[in-house]
């Protein structure tokens, strides 16, 4: 019997390649409304991108869209520049919490 989605070694080499081509299209998509900061371009990696393609059941256009809507929102609110000391009354007050630290040691509120 032959299991149909593990018929070959490279399936999964092919998925990711597939994947890897529509998170370029998204994120070229993205970059042609406008040029992209070096904090977004940061944030816009292929698991980032990947979530937003999921959401929009792997629609670039759609993905794109919503993407481009988060990265304004998160410049808008200047969400790269919160850090934990901004939140530390409501640390205090058990309101927000330390969920741990990211990839470079900042703390994750």
């Amino acid at each position: 019997m032959v299991n149909k989605h593990h018929n070959s070694s490279t399936s999964p080499q092919i998925i990711t390649h597939i994947d890897k081509n529509r998170a370029q299209a998204v994120l070229q998509l993205v970059k042609k409304a406008s040029p992209l900061t070096l904090k977004q371009e940061k944030f816009c990696n292929e698991a980032c991108i990947g979530r937003f393609l999921k959401a929009k059941g792997d629609n670039v256009k759609k993905a794109a869209k919503q993407l481009r809507a988060c990265l304004s929102w998160r410049e808008n609110l200047g969400v790269d520049d919160l850090i934990a000391d901004d939140f530390s009354g409501e640390i205090a007050d058990g309101m927000a919490y330390v969920a741990g630290h990211d990839d470079q040691s900042r703390p994750v509120v």
